[in-house]
């Protein structure tokens, strides 16, 4: 009586708990708040970020993005009329009368400068320039062309800055400004695109996406159960425990006040999936316990025996969940906010989740009477096929994993920004109007910033840059293309006074323009630059080409880029490559989990290898059809290794269940699928139901998100209920033998495995930054010294030389070494030209005053007999085609760099990083498998922002001669051209 009493108690415990809880969580749904922004997928700190902030702060730009609204005239009439001109200065005024609005600009408010018979009018451009004009000057000026006026001239783009809105007061604000321009002019089309309102649509419609997933989460996943189960109590019991969960944990969310993020949006599914996991497979176990009995329980009989069963399944469901969890939880290591509480608020809710569902089961799991259908009472008889063909399924599926997986190395990462939205969405029509007809939407800075003071006011250099910003026009992917050239007056001034004065002018206006473009001192330059949306492959091809063409044009100026064209590219792609190999924390973390578990290393070796063929899969199907990968499809590789491992889990803890309960050596395999493969192919069938509802998302990432999850549950079931069966009927061994004997295949089954999924060309391009990382550092265009040379020979005697040292580096390189000491060869000097393979060397001899071509001078040879060679001043200039890390330790990394064939007498190289400075502190040749050269590189110091080696030690280990170099009076970057490395030049000192 008394424990009767106890587990009434506890389940009137359980239930005004439960009931407390729901209120309040009830309660708090209304203080929900959804939240989204590009910049959220964004690392805080990155030095892109830092870069754009620093350009911003220098042109004193907004750092908020403003609305497009677009104003498309109905019928064939045209912005260039005063009647619809003044009709634009109305609309813009409205806009600017709003609650939330900060400016805004159209052409009818844009200030310029007119020259207007003897005077430089400052101010709105067309009030007082004359109308017939109008269409002329509009034609010839790219600042306005396409830019705030269509083509056809019958769509304006007003663009209106907000003050800091949440997403919500972006929403209402972009009603707002459609609804009040609208009724102003009813002749004309208005459509509002622009960052700010696809973020505030993006949050509507989360509401939408969560009321959606949630209501079809209930549907779909009770009708997974009546498939597997009759009866009504235990029907009712799951649908009760889905509503708890959810409503508890969305309701946690809103008074934590976290904001409901795209990504938060898959949680109600998630967390709906890994209840019903825990669901099926108690339930299940209390179902064959029930059907067993010979003889009708009392209360507390079913008590006891439900206590019983949960006591059986808690390790299984507890390892399920925990796995699930561990997936997101590595989430929680990206420098991304958004990502990282994505992760740790999941996998907090996946757990929190299971706490409730063993708390219901508890309390009411003896209150039900499930019966398992007839179909699925069955053993699974079906697994005993895998056993009989085991040897071609193991080979098939692992030819399947690797085949994907060296496929998956062209997995691609160029994708657009602006795609997620339906295109039926208004927003994203206005945006793609806007893109296609008013210059592009993708904003794109570069910055050339001139030691000189005024550069940029030299009419000369403005004339080159005006050549340039031609050319760039020209590219597909630019939709505009402005900067100071295009704000000057025709014909233009002369001279840089006259451009001064003209600069001046305009700081007389309200709005000074161009303290957007050019800086007080004339120093630095920004070229406004807005892509269409292309793929990031195509914008970055691009900024190379604009990034050379500026090179070639301005070889002496510093080079900067940003705006999103860089930063949401290139840190989508990063965050994206980071999400992808956090994959292999998942599986470090969970192998560690299970080897605790299981206690055995064995065991959880054995657990992690089937669940190496989901991502290989996934990352062949998405190599396969090309599917870009950005950060919200990144996540899939985690999430889907925590939620594989489940049917692992539950086979092998069945398995080592059953051997420890009847004490044999021998695997009780096919007892263990007969008893665990149907339950283990529900599970798959309810995460597979649970993921099939992303595809009713309106969000393309949620979509592409579903499909793939789809697939890799898929993927899953073949890893754990096809190959690890397999696996363990060809290879017993793996975990009943003598550690010792198999510790060595099973490792190297895992580790070849791991390796062929391993992603390498991340490793590979790791290698590749860090290198170019370190060239930047101490590469420059040009280089001038004193140097003394101690040439050492074999025998010990030191030959010592003074001499100045010069060279340039561009298409082609130049050195110019002119002897200073000793006496009797003072003047001498040598002229090295190299370009490709192509090395020509002149030498010029004071005593007769000629100069001769040196003929079939030997390739690589040393700079005038001694061990240096022209590379040894660059650690780095060894070109290579394949670039890795071989070490990594406290002291520095070791880099190895293979040379193309015929490029470089060395067949590798070495190059150790200083982990301190990442400078180059020790170079090794390679010819074959020996070094036959080491060059340090010593004392640095810092010139004109480029590190320099004050002290280079260079030993030749094949003919046992050195050569010591002191720099002294060092010069980078100081302006050398190519005039000064001619013939004609070595004849002077």
């Amino acid at each position: 009586m008394k424990d009767e009493k106890f587990a009434k108690l506890f389940s009137l415990f359980v239930t005004v708990t439960l009931l407390g809880l729901c209120l309040f969580s009830f309660l708090q749904l209304g203080k929900i708040n959804t939240a989204y922004s590009f910049e959220d997928f964004f690392p805080r700190n990155h030095p892109l970020l830092e870069q754009s902030r620093q350009i911003r702060r220098t042109f004193e730009l907004d750092e908020r993005s403003s609305f497009l609204v677009v104003l498309e005239r109905k019928g064939d009439l045209t912005w260039l009329t005063p009647p619809a001109m003044k009709e634009l200065k109305e609309a813009t005024e409205l806009a600017n009368q709003q609650i939330g609005v900060n400016h805004s600009l159209s052409l009818a408010t844009l200030e310029g400068a007119l020259d207007e018979d003897s005077s430089l009018v400052i101010g709105p451009l067309y009030d007082r320039l004359d109308p017939k004009k109008w269409t002329e000057f509009t034609a010839s000026n790219p600042l306005i062309r396409s830019q705030l006026i269509s083509e056809d001239y019958r769509s304006a783009l007003l663009l209106v800055t907000p003050d800091d809105l949440d997403p919500g007061a972006q929403l209402e604000l972009s009603k707002t400004l459609s609804r009040e321009i609208s009724a102003a002019l009813p002749n004309v089309t208005v459509e509002t695109g622009g960052g700010p309102a696809i973020q505030g649509r993006f949050s509507e419609r989360l509401f939408a996406e969560l009321k959606l997933f949630v209501s079809l989460s209930f549907i779909a996943f009770g009708l997974v159960f009546l498939v597997f189960f009759r009866g009504l109590s235990a029907f009712l019991l799951t649908l009760l425990s889905l509503f708890i969960s959810n409503i508890t944990v969305l309701g946690g969310l809103a008074f934590f006040r976290i904001p409901f993020s795209v990504l938060l949006s898959t949680l109600p599914i998630i967390i709906s999936i890994s209840l019903i996991s825990v669901m099926i497979h108690s339930l299940h176990r209390w179902a064959e316990i029930l059907k067993e009995a010979d003889h009708p329980f009392d209360f507390m009989e079913k008590w006891r025996l439900t206590q019983k069963a949960l006591r059986e399944m808690l390790l299984p469901n507890f390892l399920g969940s925990t796995t699930t969890a561990i997936g997101f939880a590595t989430l929680c290591f990206t420098d991304i906010p958004l990502i990282r509480q994505y992760g740790w608020v999941v996998a907090t809710s996946v757990m929190v989740v299971w706490g409730l569902t063993q708390l219901l089961l508890m309390a009411f799991m003896c209150f039900t009477k499930p019966t398992l259908r007839g179909w699925t009472e069955k053993k699974s008889y079906w697994t005993l096929t895998i056993l009989k063909n085991s040897r071609a399924f193991f080979l098939g599926l692992l030819v399947l994993a690797v085949g994907m997986a060296l496929a998956g190395r062209d997995i691609t990462f160029s994708g657009r920004l602006f795609d997620d939205l339906p295109k039926n969405e208004l927003v994203r029509q206005a945006t793609d109007s806007i893109d296609n007809n008013l210059g592009g939407v993708i904003t794109y800075d570069v910055v050339l910033t001139s030691p000189q003071d005024n550069f940029w006011k030299n009419p000369d250099n403005l004339k080159l840059l005006d050549q340039s910003n031609q050319e760039i026009r020209k590219i597909p992917s630019i939709g505009s293309s402005i900067s100071v050239p295009d704000f000057l007056p025709q014909p233009r001034p002369k001279t840089l006074q006259g451009v001064a004065e003209f600069l001046f002018m305009y700081s007389l206006a309200q709005n000074n323009p161009l303290k957007n473009y050019i800086t007080e001192n004339g120093r630095s330059l920004r070229i406004s630059i807005r892509f269409h949306d292309f793929p990031s492959d195509e914008i970055n091809s691009t900024r190379e080409t604009i990034q050379s063409l500026m090179k070639k044009t301005f070889p002496e100026l510093l080079f900067q880029d940003s705006g999103h064209g860089v930063i949401s590219h290139t840190l989508n792609r990063e965050v994206s490559k980071g999400l992808i190999t956090g994959f292999w924390h998942s599986l470090v973390l969970i192998g560690l989990l299970l080897m605790l578990i299981f206690r055995s290393l064995r065991w959880a070796l054995v657990s992690c290898l089937p669940n190496l063929i989901p991502p290989a899969i996934l990352l062949g199907l998405m190599a396969i059809v090309q599917t870009p990968i950005k950060p919200g499809i990144a996540l899939i590789f985690s999430i889907a290794l925590g939620l594989a491992f489940n049917n692992t889990v539950y086979l092998l803890s069945r398995l080592k269940r059953l051997i420890e309960e009847k004490k044999i050596s021998s695997l009780p395999l096919r007892r263990t699928l007969l008893q665990e493969g149907n339950p283990c192919l529900f599970e798959t069938l309810i995460m597979f139901c649970g993921f099939v509802i992303f595809l009713s998302s309106d969000f393309r990432a949620n979509q592409m998100f579903g499909i793939y999850m789809v697939l890799s549950i898929v993927a899953g079931a073949l890893g754990d209920l096809v190959f690890l069966p397999a696996m363990l009927q060809l290879y017993p061994g793996l975990l009943n033998k003598p550690l010792r004997k198999v510790f060595m295949p099973l490792a190297l089954i895992f580790i070849f495995v791991s390796l062929l999924f391993s992603p390498i060309a991340h490793a590979e391009k790791a290698a590749s930054n860090l290198l170019k990382q370190v060239q930047k550092q101490v590469d420059a265009k040009d280089d001038q010294a004193l140097v003394k040379m101690n040439i050492i020979e074999a025998n010990g005697e030191i030959k010592t030389r003074t001499m100045k040292l010069q060279t340039l580096r561009g298409k082609k390189s130049y050195a110019l070494v002119r002897i200073e000491s000793p006496a009797d060869i003072r003047g001498t000097a040598l002229l090295s030209e190299i370009q490709g393979d192509e090395e020509n060397q002149w030498l010029y001899l004071p005593s007769t005053k000629q100069v001769r071509r040196v003929v079939n001078a030997k390739k690589g040879g040393g700079v005038l007999g001694s061990e240096l060679t022209i590379n040894d001043l660059n650690s780095t200039a060894i070109r290579a085609a394949e670039v890795k890390i071989l070490k990594k330790d406290a002291k520095g990394t070791v880099l190895e760099v293979n040379p193309k064939a015929g490029t470089s007498i060395y067949s590798r190289v070495l190059i150790l990083i200083s982990a301190k400075d990442l400078l180059p502190t020790k170079t090794e040749y390679f010819q074959k498998n020996k070094v036959v050269k080491t060059v340090d590189f010593l004392n640095y110091t810092k010139i004109n922002n480029v590190w320099r080696s004050q002290l280079i030690q260079v030993r030749n280990l094949l003919n046992k001669r050195g050569t010591d170099l002191e720099l002294s009076d060092l010069k980078v970057n100081s302006g050398l051209t190519e005039e000064a490395f001619t013939v004609n030049t070595l004849k002077t000192d």
